[in-house]
């Protein structure tokens, strides 16, 4: 049974990600098994999707496209580049702690001012 095939559209749609965004991630490397078709239109197997999930959440995460590329191309790589993965994810876990840290931060100055002003507010 042949698998489904999955286009730049239909990605886009399924991620919320703009057709461009789908382009420049593929001329980037940062998307494994892309392929063209008979017409030249780019296209991945449903197998292959998962990498678009992989790419959003390290992109989200703040991992420069350069790390991205690193971390597909050691998984593509198999088992054994377990190690350095799983290393290159604790890093940015802790770029992404501190991001939660900083805007925890931020929350609290605008809670207190929330507060400050619903005070003058109901004082007048």
């Amino acid at each position: 049974m042949e698998q489904k095939k999955l286009y730049v559209s239909e990605i886009a749609k399924k991620f919320d990600l703009s057709e461009n965004s789908i382009r420049f991630y593929e001329k980037k490397g940062l998307i494994p098994h892309m392929q063209r078709d008979q017409n030249n239109y780019r296209f991945v197997y449903e197998k292959d999707i998962y990498w678009f999930d992989v790419v959003i959440c390290l992109k989200k995460t703040g991992m420069s496209i350069s790390d991205i590329k690193k971390y597909i191309e050691l998984a593509l790589k198999g088992d054994t580049t377990m190690r350095l993965r799983m290393e290159m994810i604790v890093k940015q876990k802790e770029v992404v702690k501190k991001e939660i840290d900083f805007l925890a931060k931020q929350l609290e100055f605008l809670d207190y001012k929330i507060g400050y002003y619903k005070d003058k507010i109901q004082k007048n």
